[in-house]
């Protein structure tokens, strides 16, 4: 499927990129996100200490760090934003960071 297809058939997609494609097997099952999301959250808090912060505006990403609207600087070893299509719009405001799209 192209973009226009897929924001066709599932209309809670939005802003797909035009060079994205999609593929759609009716014999699979769905990802239910919110039950996905608080088990990797419960997994990497206990495996990693993590905190997960939401409604939380970043406005810089580094190679090693990102900061917050409110002033507030986390540092890594490596930092991963998974923005989805938004990414190209986040990378456009911090030319500091390495883009490496992945789909």
């Amino acid at each position: 499927m192209n973009s226009d297809e897929i924001e066709e058939a599932f209309p809670a997609l939005k802003n797909i990129p035009k060079h994205y494609e999609g593929l759609l097997n009716t014999d699979c099952g769905i990802v239910k996100a919110k039950k996905s999301l608080k088990a990797v959250q419960k997994l990497c808090q206990q495996k990693y200490g993590t905190e997960l912060l939401f409604k939380t505006k970043v406005t810089k990403v580094d190679k090693h760090s990102v900061t917050t609207e409110d002033g507030q600087t986390f540092t890594a070893k490596n930092v991963v934003v998974a923005a989805g299509a938004y990414s190209a719009e986040m990378f456009d405001k911090n030319t500091s960071a390495r883009r490496h799209e992945v789909e």
